[in-house]
């Protein structure tokens, strides 16, 4: 697989949700220290620091129903955004 399209990449956001009912504060705390944990796991690898920026949104942007665990296991997750990369 070719990776070389990585080094372009010039800022990334981290954006973190959970669970649950939405707009708590508590709820948009967790998804900010989920987006850190992977920002720190990152930058572990070799990630620039500099590039990573998180976003906690807690439960208000679900992907599936959380009427299932199932839904509401995939409702907790941390998503990567590429916002800006150099031109090629």
């Amino acid at each position: 697989m070719r990776l070389a399209w990585i080094a372009a990449i010039l800022e990334v956001e981290l954006s973190g949700y959970c669970d649950g009912p939405p707009a708590e504060r508590s709820d948009k705390l967790l998804g900010q220290r989920r987006a850190h944990a992977v920002e720190r796991a990152l930058g572990k690898r070799g990630v620039k620091p500099g590039i990573l920026t998180t976003k906690g949104h807690g439960a208000e942007l679900p992907i599936v129903d959380e009427a299932t665990e199932k839904g509401r296991k995939a409702n907790r997750r941390v998503e990567l955004h590429v916002l800006r990369q150099a031109p090629r």
